[in-house]
């Protein structure tokens, strides 16, 4: 048998069941509101909720691949490859990073120094207030800050080489200028007067006793002396490019590297047999004037 229920019986249950359906979501809705946003989340201005507008502050944690830095809802940033926060109390490899990029100590501890640093960077480029953490948007701007600074060491390590081979040339410029006008002056000053060293100035007694004496016989005149073309005839058989089986020799002299550096040679080049043959012999010179001809046997 069938029973009919009355229309308003239906009715009226079915208002109750919609009562009772408003009631639970109401319920639920208010929960939500209540409920506490977490920790360390900064409370979202009005603009974002509404559009429109720039929000004065954004917090890197909150919505990172979809909160950029102007605070409006679209695609994040590029370079954000990552949302891992650094905060304090944090530690390793990537605090210190982000400590080298600030000129910090890099001790790998995520400590109020860090912080200050890190919020005085924030709000550098532009943050009404900065947080001390290091978000997405963060690590973006450090990272883009980090290299500025890398291309600006190489452009000035690059400056620094340019400027450090331009003065190496302008003191080689002058050193050669020296030898250049000594030579000249040499062919202007009279020759000592010979002596019993059959004419050889750079033989007699006194040039061999004094330095005095050395230093006032002319390069030029010293240079084309005879027992000078002697030893370098004995020495090289007069070549200025020559180097003794064992490398130790270079040289139309034949000067060992600590003669070389003692009187002036690296002016010039790094070994004698590098240098012209003008510039052997003016180094040469320097070494007969300190020690006469003794460095090649007297």
């Amino acid at each position: 048998m069938t029973t009919v229920m009355p229309t308003h019986a239906r009715t009226g249950m079915e208002r109750t069941r919609a009562r009772v359906t408003f009631g639970v979501l109401s319920a639920a809705l208010g929960l939500s509101l209540l409920t506490p946003a977490p920790a360390g989340a900064a409370p979202l201005a009005p603009t974002h909720l509404v559009g429109g507008g720039a929000s004065a502050f954004v917090d890197d944690t909150a919505f990172p691949d979809t909160l950029p830095a102007t605070g409006t809802t679209s695609a994040a940033p590029a370079r954000v490859v990552s949302t891992e926060v650094l905060r304090g109390g944090h530690n390793g490899a990537k605090v210190r990073w982000v400590q080298r990029i600030l000129g910090l100590p890099q001790t790998g501890f995520f400590g109020p120094a860090t912080r200050d640093a890190v919020i005085r960077f924030q709000e550098a480029l532009g943050a009404t207030k900065g947080t001390g953490i290091v978000g997405p948007i963060t690590r973006r701007q450090l990272q883009e800050f980090g290299e500025q600074q890398a291309a600006k060491a190489v452009r000035k390590a690059a400056a620094a080489k340019r400027a450090a081979a331009a003065a190496e040339a302008a003191r080689k410029a002058a050193a050669r200028k020296a030898a250049e006008q000594a030579a000249t002056r040499g062919t202007t000053r009279s020759a000592p007067a010979p002596s019993a060293s059959n004419g050889d100035p750079t033989m007699t007694a006194a040039a061999r006793g004094s330095r005095a004496a050395r230093q006032a016989v002319p390069f030029a005149v010293w240079r084309s002396s005879a027992h000078a073309r002697m030893i370098v005839a004995r020495e090289s058989g007069g070549s200025c490019t020559a180097v003794s089986p064992t490398g130790a020799y270079r040289g139309a002299w034949q000067m060992g590297a600590p003669f070389w550096r003692s009187f002036g040679g690296l002016t010039f080049a790094p070994t004698p047999d590098q240098a012209t043959c003008g510039e052997q012999d003016y180094v040469a010179y320097r070494g007969w004037i300190a020690a006469w001809w003794s460095p090649w046997g007297g």
